[in-house]
């Protein structure tokens, strides 16, 4: 009887250890597919990446320019102002695609579902791996208060979806941004609650803004040595948020311009590149 216990609980340790290895096996390579922090390459994760040794080791780190990108404008951020923050990984061949980014300064924030904050960190879902020859996230990220220069950080996984650490390549990108010292408040008689995205822009041009109450718009474009390049409106608006949008590829060649906003007695400038 004892013999008989001693192999049934021996068979069941046993079996217990098959199912829990083959998981291993087979989850292994999904470990992470629901995003992971920690992991940005930024002096405050001690310059972790997924390329450590045990992970995804494959091939050496590797870094790239551009992939992340923002509306920040050229002449910088605005001290307390939300910008679009967006990670960009490309590669030919590639289906399956993560990243996790951080930023030295400043407060991050989801945009939409395929993202997911922690530590001030933002990583991908495991429903926004997919993508064909890249893929791309957005975030918001809420300028300090305080400050100069401030730096983003991001790893990026480009993976081959063999459900496996082996095969990927990691690449790091970095994006330096830095405070607006000349500009809107420079520009301006009155600041207004003009919002523009992308900027840099190639395609189409958001502008985004708030009547506080029923009165004369008008938006115009100039270029850079003050001639007027279009109306984009000239009208009484009602009071709330309105859009308007510049169809800038193709239609303008690329460089700096300036767009002058006037809301009743409030007007701004502000620079524009298109690119």
């Amino acid at each position: 009887m004892k013999r008989k216990i001693l192999l049934a609980g021996l068979f069941v340790v046993t079996a217990i250890l098959i199912v829990f290895i083959s998981d291993y096996n087979t989850n292994y390579g999904y470990s992470y597919s629901a995003g992971v922090v920690g992991a940005t390459g930024s002096p405050a994760d001690g310059g972790t990446t997924c390329d450590i040794s045990g992970c995804h080791s494959s091939y050496s780190l590797g870094t790239k320019t551009g992939w992340i990108t923002s509306n920040i404008p050229a002449a910088g951020y605005i001290a307390g102002q939300q910008y679009l923050i967006t990670c960009t990984a490309t590669y030919t061949g590639r289906s399956k695609f993560g990243f996790n980014a951080g930023v030295s300064a400043g407060t991050i924030a989801s945009s939409d579902a395929t993202t997911q904050i922690s530590s001030n960190e933002v990583t991908h879902k495991s429903s926004s791996t997919a993508g064909t020859n890249g893929r791309s996230w957005n975030f918001y990220w809420t300028a300090p208060t305080t400050g100069s220069s401030v730096t983003f950080y991001a790893a990026f996984n480009c993976a081959n979806g063999n459900n496996a650490v082996s095969g990927d390549y990691i690449y790091t990108s970095t994006l330096t941004v830095h405070v607006q010292t000349t500009g809107i408040a420079d520009l301006s008689k009155n600041n207004s609650s003009v919002q523009l995205f992308p900027n840099p822009v190639s395609d189409k041009l958001t502008i985004s803004y708030n009547n506080n109450q029923d009165e004369f718009v008008s938006i115009s474009l100039y270029s850079i040595d003050g001639k007027k390049i279009m109306d984009v409106v000239s009208e009484n608006e009602q009071a709330g948020i309105h859009t308007q949008n510049i169809s800038v590829k193709n239609n303008f060649a690329k460089g700096l311009y300036f767009l002058r906003i006037t809301q009743g007695d409030n007007s701004s400038i502000q620079k524009i590149i298109i690119q």
